[in-house]
């Protein structure tokens, strides 16, 4: 190293070759190098492969260090890293490095979500280990913040916590201790896709690998986002984590066919919305009529013409749009729809219709901007389709009618731990979304409807749940008064709060 400033006094004055030497040293052998600024100095740290690498996978050390002391990137994208363990970040950082990235690393949920809005990288990877609290909701607001949506999320996990929530959560899960190279390439994937948010999501399903590339290749090169599953149980589960606007389903597959692919589809709540175009080489009347009758937006015979298949596809998704217009926020049906499916079963003896209003979101609005609060309309239609998912049935159904207000109908025997786990899971993510220090006092200081200041508490969700037990409903308008009336009665409990056919059945303990 050499001294900055000369002095009469220093003994050595040095050659400036310590770093650039240090650099071509570690590098010759496939790590990388950085440093690091605090308070008390610089600490300058390094990574090393396990083992030794094949030569020729290395790139050729740097002879000169460039002016900013190793800390500036030499291609690739941000990325922020977002883990509790410190040595395990070191080692993250050294790989996404290698990749050319520029890394920033938060230790804890508060410092990743100011560092994810601040700096909005189109990559976030969170390791998902015991130390980081939460992981789960962390990587919920990330998806749902105005300010950091559009960045992918990778989460890193141990076999023992590679949860179904947080697969469902992060869409992308990988174990650890991670293998470079498919990592890296993961990491690439997802920062493609982020650069491409407003692409329409395609999911090919297909157990021949040929049609599947063909068919992503043709959509990719009109503009589309493609993911591909190879066979029907890999695309129920592919379809929570990617949530596709389109999928394009063959039919003959081993295990799990097209059809009953399809009946899987309409029959969970986060897919049924979603429109499906068979593709196969049966081109029998018999099974068109078939696939139509589950649900199927078209049906294109094997072998077909690539700009045919384009046009089938952006079709579809006109048409799905313009079904699902009502609510451009959560892509949930609206007014229309919602009528509809309560007037279809107002007769239904076994059903429970409910009613979900959010509170304090004005004052949200106003102290954080309306972008914020779109933020949290969009994960509470989020939450409402994951716990319906996992705790509805077949024929529930999820509406956005306006604003904060949602509607969904599921079974009598369902809606008490479906809508009390909906409050519980409520509570614990929405607060995420305040400032540290308002979150900890409680409430934030904005002015009401007639100019005033006052506080407001966090945010809390009302439910009211029409069972019909004690009174004949017979009409969509006797429904909605009576969910009004229930609504009341929670929004004048303090916090989240589920009233059933006028009594109370849940309510906030903080």
């Amino acid at each position: 190293f050499e001294q900055i400033k000369d002095s009469s006094t220093r003994r050595v004055g040095g050659s400036g070759l310590g770093l650039a030497i240090s650099r071509s040293i570690i590098e010759a052998h496939g790590g990388r190098i950085w440093v690091e600024s605090g308070e008390r100095g610089a600490k300058f740290i390094f990574t090393l492969p396990a083992m030794p690498l094949d030569p020729n996978t290395i790139s050729a050390p740097r002879a000169e260090i460039d002016s900013n002391l190793l800390s500036a990137p030499r291609s690739g994208h941000k990325v922020l890293l977002v883990d509790a363990d410190t040595h395990s970040s070191y080692i993250l950082k050294g790989i996404l490095m290698s990749a050319g990235h520029e890394v920033f690393v938060s230790a804890d949920p508060d410092t990743a979500l100011s560092e994810a809005r601040k700096r909005m990288p189109p990559l976030i990877v969170v390791s998902a280990s015991a130390p980081l609290q939460d992981p789960v909701a962390l990587i919920e607001i990330l998806k749902h913040d105005a300010d950091t949506r559009r960045s992918a999320i990778l989460a890193l996990a141990t076999e023992e916590l590679h949860t179904s929530d947080l697969a469902d959560a992060a869409r992308t899960v990988l174990q650890v201790p991670v293998d470079p190279e498919p990592f890296l390439q993961e990491c690439a994937r997802l920062i493609a896709e982020a650069g491409a948010q407003h692409a329409s999501r395609v999911l090919v399903v297909d157990d021949d690998s040929a049609i599947r590339t063909i068919c992503a290749e043709v959509l990719r090169h009109a503009g589309m986002t493609v993911r591909e599953a190879s066979n029907g149980l890999a695309a129920l589960t592919e379809s929570k984590r990617f949530r596709p606007d389109l999928i394009m389903l063959d039919i003959m597959m081993p295990d799990l066919d097209g059809f009953e692919t399809a009946s899987h589809l309409k029959a969970d709540p986060s897919t049924a919305m979603t429109p499906i175009i068979f593709l196969s080489a049966m081109g029998e009347t018999a099974d068109k009529v078939r696939a139509f009758r589950l649900g199927a937006e078209d049906y294109v015979v094997k072998p077909f013409v690539a700009a045919e298949l384009v046009a089938r596809a952006r079709k579809a998704l006109e048409r799905s749009n313009r079904e699902l217009g009502a609510s451009p926020t959560t892509q949930l049906p609206g007014g229309g729809a919602i009528e509809a499916e309560i007037e279809a079963r107002l007769t239904d003896s076994e059903a429970a219709f409910c009613y979900l209003d959010l509170d304090n979101l004005k004052a949200f609005n106003d102290y954080y901007s309306y972008a914020k609060a779109d933020s949290i309309i969009r994960q509470t239609g989020d939450l409402v389709r994951d716990v319906i998912s996992r705790l509805g049935g077949p024929r529930d159904f999820i509406g956005h009618i306006a604003g904060d207000d949602f509607v969904f109908i599921t079974t009598r025997d369902a809606v008490d731990e479906l809508c009390a786990t909906l409050c519980s899971a409520f509570d614990r993510l929405v607060p995420l979304y305040y400032d540290k220090k308002d979150r900890q006092a409680g409430y934030i200081e904005a002015k009401d409807r007639y100019g005033e200041m006052r506080r407001f508490p966090l945010m809390s969700v009302s439910i009211a749940a029409i069972t019909g037990a004690d009174q004949e409903l017979t009409s969509y308008s006797e429904l909605a008064a009576a969910a009004a009336v229930g609504k009341k009665l929670a929004k004048d409990i303090p916090g989240s709060c589920y009233v059933r056919d006028g009594e109370t059945r849940w309510r906030a303990t903080r």
